[in-house]
This record gives structure tokens, sequence and C-alpha cells, in this order.
């Protein structure tokens, strides 16, 4: 029984090593490393621990021994195991690491001063409010045709009308690409719709998990839509100072409205 009950435990505690990951993602050395987990108390605090104490109570060893025998376990675990099942988060981490730090962020070679711009004709209460007159769009109507559509604020409510070309001199663009293994570019641009010169490009990207971490999300709710963004964090020169908060996402309408603001009247 107790041999039975040992290999059990054993059988348990490896299982939970492997399966339970540290919550999130984690940075060492300066590298943030892409991981996805269950819940952190059954990572591999608890693993570690419940499989020391089976080798005490239930293999009959003492401690010094269990405690030798188990660093043993835990690096041919880490040298094996997990350097199999985790190989490409490293290549996958390095490279995003490398690509957010070259070219993430915002780059902005100018400003200019507008009424409104083309984009898409959506919430325009809220660009209104921030002193913009329009927002245009091209879209297709219901009959497939393509139409230039404009939207204003009239009396305090949106109204859309359908225009023969676009009246505004700068766009905004959305530019995404797949540039590795697991890896997508992002890119918002501005641009001179005369020129082609752009004003500034916001970029991102976005990791998928690893190989063996979706394979588990594949059987978690929404584990499909799993994924880490990098290169979109709010930059010091947006927000409230030194103390905004650096973890939330900068949303494009912030990088629009870095790049083109509303003309004074």
């Amino acid at each position: 029984m107790k041999g039975l009950a040992w290999h059990w435990l054993a059988l348990w505690a490896l299982t939970m090593a492997v399966i339970c990951q540290p919550l999130g993602d984690f940075a060492l050395f300066g590298v943030r490393y892409y991981r996805f987990g269950f819940v952190e108390v059954c990572g591999r605090g608890v693993a570690a621990i419940a499989l020391l104490f089976g080798m005490v109570r239930y293999a009959g060893l003492t401690w010094p021994v269990a405690v030798n025998r188990f660093a043993r376990l835990v690096a041919l675990v880490l040298l094996t195991w997990e350097g199999a099942l985790n190989a490409d988060i490293a290549y996958l981490s390095a490279r995003a690491h490398r690509l957010c730090s070259e070219e993430g962020g915002i780059h902005i070679a100018g400003t200019a001063e507008v009424e409104g711009f083309l984009w898409m004709a959506a919430g325009i209460e809220e660009w209104a409010a921030a002193g913009y007159s329009y927002l245009e769009e091209i879209r297709r109507d219901s009959a497939g045709n393509r139409i230039v559509r404009r939207a204003r604020m009239v009396d305090g409510e949106p109204v859309f009308s359908v225009i023969a070309v676009p009246s505004s001199l700068y766009e905004v663009q959305l530019v995404w690409e797949v540039v590795g293994y697991r890896v997508e570019r992002r890119e918002v641009q501005v641009r001179n719709r005369e020129t082609a010169a752009i004003l500034g490009r916001y970029v991102a990207f976005e990791m998928r998990p690893g190989w063996f971490d979706e394979l588990i999300l594949r059987f978690l709710p929404h584990g499909h839509a799993a994924y880490w963004t990098c290169g979109n964090e709010v930059p010091s020169e947006v927000g409230d100072g030194a103390d905004h908060d650096r973890t939330r996402v900068l949303g494009t309408g912030e990088f629009i409205r870095l790049v083109l603001k509303p003309r004074r009247h």
C-alpha cells in the first residue's frame, strides 16, 4: 500500500509540476518570458512540497537523503522534460524581446492640426468632444458598392452623409503581418494622403502561446484567444507624469490624438 501510494503521489506531483505553471508571464535577465498557467497556488511550489513530503512519508527516506534525491529529480526534469516542452517559448520570448525593443512603441515624425481625418466614422461623439469637426471612412454599402461616409455632430446628434470623395488630407491605416513563429506585428499609421509621408507609427506585437501551452489552452474556455502583447505600453509622455500606469495599453485613439491635433478656431 505504501509503495502504491508513493507512486500515485509521485505521478501527481510530476504532473502538477509540468502542467501548473506560474500565473502569467515573468522576466528573467531582462527578457520577458510568455507563459500561461492555471492557478498560481497549484504551481511548482505546491507540487515540490508534496513530492518532497511523499519521499519522506511513503518512501521511508530520511530528510537529508530525500532532499538530495529531490534536487537531482528537479534538475533532471528541468533539463529534459521541461526543456522539451518549453524550448519554443525561449525562442519566442527572445525574438519578441528584440522586436519590441527595436521596433515597438510610438514613433512620431511630425504633427498636424486638422478638422478631421479618414479612418472610421464610428465614435464621432467622442471625437467631437475632443475638438474634431468630422470623421470620414471608406466602406461598402448594402449593394457592395464602395462609398465614402462622413460623420458630424449636429445639434448634439451624430449625422452621417455620403460624399463623392474623401476631403481629409490625413488618413489612419492599420497594417497586420506575420513576422515569425507565433508572432504578429500590428502597426497603426497616420499618413498624408497626398505625399504618402508617414507622420506617426504605433507598433505593437502579439505573441501566441508556445505549443504545449496552446495544447492545454484548447481545453479551457476562450483559450483559443489567448495571446500577449508588447510595444503598446503607455509611454511616459502620456498620462499623469512619473506615476502614471505603465501597465495600461495605449489606445489607438490616444495615439492618433498625439499626431493629429484638433484645429483651433
